[in-house]
């Protein structure tokens, strides 16, 4: 049971899901991430399929133990996030350079696994990335995706 061990962990985390896991669903997901004591790192993909082969595929993965472990160039790290009416942000540090950066949004409502999502640009600049949410919006998030191909997310938010 993840609840009797989650609060004690302190080591450096990855967290990686689809926005719409029949297992593992967004309030869940953050629950149990935003639990541990120790520095979190988050990478939510749109639509990512359920499965432990699917678990296996994202580089992630790697290129995260090999950070900690071979001290190779680390995951992108996001140092911020907000929201100002319909305009939100990110501000992150990377190592490798962020090349991509994406709004994912949804204005469904009702269960998570049935939501539709949808990307949407984001312009980059100097270290932030910045959009508008579309009206309606009733869940976001921002995916940084660095020179390797390699994706890490702002925490998913609900406007309310």
């Amino acid at each position: 049971d993840p609840s009797a061990y989650l609060g004690n962990a302190a080591m450096p985390m990855l967290w990686i899901n689809g926005t719409n896991d029949f297992a593992y669903t967004m309030p869940g997901w953050q629950k149990s991430y935003r639990t541990p004591v120790g520095p979190r790192t988050l990478s939510m993909r749109i639509r990512m399929p359920h499965g432990h082969i699917e678990g296996e595929v994202p580089e992630e993965i790697h290129a995260f133990a090999n950070q900690i472990l071979r001290g190779e160039t680390p995951l992108c790290r996001v140092t911020g996030q907000g929201r100002a009416g319909q305009r939100v942000w990110a501000t992150f540090e990377a190592q490798s350079p962020i090349t991509k950066a994406e709004l994912c949004a949804t204005i469904s409502t009702g269960p998570w696994t049935e939501r539709q999502w949808d990307p949407y640009p984001a312009v980059l600049q100097d270290g932030r990335a910045e959009t508008t949410l579309p009206d309606g919006t009733t869940c976001y998030f921002l995916a940084l995706t660095d020179e390797r191909g390699l994706i890490v997310s702002t925490e998913p938010e609900e406007p309310r």
